[in-house]
């Protein structure tokens, strides 16, 4: 029975458009290559043999006849088809060595035995004894961009013979070395081919003559010359590795898209802070342009306190007061008259309005609330970025000439408006009977100029929750008083203006966010172009095109959430310590955090899938020539 060959080429031709048409790489090639063969591949610069090597290998295409691999018809196969077939049966040894050079000598030889799914609790020891086998056991742990060029070539070797692939293709892999490191190299794949075939592609004849079995010469795309030097006996019979496993893509593209992130300390870096500035600044105009105004709008009352009016008067009578009292104020609702919007304390810097600290149920502050006269409770107020008050401070308040001491017993984050509050004990403003006391009689005829009779014309009702309040309504809705609920009619009045707004604001937000998210696309797409050998380099190991753009996927996904997670934290600490970043961050929720985070994460994959299509659109070999 006839033995097939390893390799066959029957009439095999590649040509190559060029601006002035179609120049012809090699013509009607007819060759032959088995088992144990140690080939040169020998000819003038431009001679075709170096097309020849890369059709072989499936890296480059070819146009005419047909090219068999263990028997195998390719000139149907798809770029994945020759992915898989390099897979499992074709090992490089490239001139410009094509190393990962973020990676050490170890991480070069074991991606090369995970590609094949080789056995993980077996995959160390087989890389350092492939390593040890070329010499390099002692620089294991070195990176590879630190070696000399024989050193690289070495770990080039080695990760092609980490795939076991029964051939093995060099491209001048001794033209950037010196004689000695090229004679190291030559003998290593002498010894490698006692039982693999060798296709070396090589200007220097005199170099390879000693080691090599066959020596074929290319001229103008053709062959001139074919002939055998030492006659090999073949033991070729076909092999799978029994220490290959199964194992999961996803489990696999992880593991080397974590290394790719450790090993690349520097770029990793780099990403995060480009990711977390991205981030940062959508969180400002997103803050500052839409959740402030709306939220700021909405603060002007409060959901938790409606007003209640005479049934038919335009001031409460005594007697619809103390119904009133009698009736709804409990442990529920707290009930006060409305008569202090228009009083202004300032304490020499900063102005404060005066508020009943029944208004502080349903706010959160730190201290407690005021229990006696001189006690107050007030908005903070920051001076470079140093709060006015503490806790236990005294502040001088005045009105027109008066003045007075307080305690400051509590402290409130509350600075929507320019004027901040200042929340007193409610027996400073008022009677039992709701009555203005002589010191806000006093201070509202300052105001006015004249003295006035003081009748109360509404009384603000203030409940726990909403649910609460609602319920009070409907009680004094049905005994006939007239309820106001301004916070329902001021969010019935902003429905249009608040989508109106948000639609506008939102178009803004989205155009800055267009033009942060465009400048940082380009620094991520000129980091992701400069590693495009590397993914060339996986498609030459026979990582496929799945795997390929998982570990990118991977990749991008871990930098996204690592920055989204650090920018949160900054934020956080930064809130903590500066006014300008915690009058940004008050207004974003969990669920925006979330909805930011998940947009990000989206976006970067998407850019990810992106580059991934970009490379698989072109051959290893043009990849690799783009790059060098």
């Amino acid at each position: 029975m006839e033995k097939k060959a390893l390799i066959k080429l029957e009439g095999v031709s590649k040509y190559y458009k060029t601006q002035t048409g179609v120049s012809e790489g090699m013509r009607n090639i007819n060759l032959e290559f088995n088992l144990n063969e140690f080939v040169a591949i020998t000819g003038e610069s431009g001679s075709g043999k170096t097309t020849l090597l890369n059709v072989i290998s499936g890296l480059d295409s070819y146009e005419d006849g047909e090219l068999y691999i263990n028997g195998l018809e390719t000139s149907h196969f798809t770029v994945k088809d020759f992915e898989e077939l390099r897979a499992k049966n074709i090992g490089f040894v490239f001139q410009n060595y094509n190393v990962i050079d973020s990676y050490t000598v170890y991480q070069n030889v074991v991606i090369a035995l995970e590609a094949q799914g080789y056995d993980p609790k077996k995959k160390k020891a087989r890389a350092l004894e492939l390593i040890e086998k070329v010499g390099l056991l002692s620089h294991k742990n070195q990176k590879t961009a630190k070696l000399s060029g024989g050193q690289k070539q070495r770990v080039v070797i080695a990760r092609a013979l980490a795939k076991n692939a029964p051939i093995i293709l060099a491209d001048e892999p001794t033209g950037n070395l010196d004689s000695k490191s090229g004679r190291e190299i030559m003998e290593l794949l002498k010894e490698i081919s006692k039982d693999k075939l060798i296709i070396l592609v090589t200007h220097n004849y005199e170099e390879a003559k000693n080691y090599i079995t066959r020596n074929i010469v290319m001229s103008d795309g053709n062959v001139k010359e074919d002939k055998v030097l030492v006659k090999e006996k073949s033991n070729y019979h076909s092999e799978e590795n029994q220490d290959n496993v199964k194992t999961s893509t996803i489990k696999k593209a992880s593991q080397v898209a974590l290394r790719n992130i450790i090993s690349m300390p520097k770029r990793t870096i780099f990403s995060c802070i480009v990711m977390m500035i991205t981030i940062s600044m959508f969180i400002f105009f997103y803050s500052t342009l839409m959740k402030n105004y709306v939220n700021e709008a909405l603060n002007i009352a409060s959901e938790f306190t409606v007003y209640v009016q005479s049934r038919e008067n335009e001031v409460l009578t005594k007697e619809e007061i103390n119904e009133i009292k009698n009736k709804y104020a409990n442990n529920e609702t707290l009930i006060t008259p409305s008569l202090y919007e228009n009083i202004i304390f300032n304490d020499g810097i900063n102005r404060y309005t005066i508020s009943d600290s029944t208004i502080l149920l349903d706010k959160e502050y730190k201290g407690s609330a005021p229990k006696n006269q001189d006690e107050v409770v007030v908005s903070q107020r920051y001076r470079n970025n140093e709060p006015t008050y503490k806790i236990g401070d005294t502040i001088k308040l005045f009105y027109s000439a008066d003045s007075k001491d307080y305690k400051i017993v509590g402290i409130l984050e509350d600075n929507f408006r320019n004027i901040s509050k200042i929340y007193v004990y409610n027996s400073i403003l008022y009677d039992a009977d709701y009555q203005p006391t002589d010191f806000v009689k006093s201070i509202l005829n300052q105001y006015s100029n004249k003295e006035e009779t003081f009748q109360i014309s509404e009384l603000a009702i203030k409940g726990n929750d909403r649910q609460s309040i609602v319920l009070a309504s409907e009680k004094l809705i049905n005994d006939g008083y007239r309820v106001i609920d301004r916070y329902l009619i001021l969010e019935n009045q902003m429905k249009f203006v608040k989508g109106t707004v948000i639609f506008f604001m939102a178009i803004l937000v989205l155009a800055i966010t267009s033009i942060i998210f465009l400048l940082t696309y380009h620094v991520q797409k000129n980091m992701m172009e400069s590693r495009k050998k590397d993914f060339a380099v996986y498609r030459s190991i026979g990582i496929s095109e799945k795997e390929v753009g998982i570990i990118l996927l991977f990749e991008q996904f871990m930098i996204a959430v690592i920055s989204t997670i650090l920018t949160f934290i900054l934020l956080n600490i930064l809130s903590g310590q500066f006014l300008v970043v915690r009058n940004i961050t008050r207004n974003i929720t969990t669920v925006d955090y979330i909805i930011i985070s998940l947009a990000f994460v989206l976006l970067t994959l998407r850019q990810g899938f992106k580059f991934n299509r970009k490379i698989f659109n072109v051959t290893v070999i043009e990849s690799l020539k783009e790059d060098f």
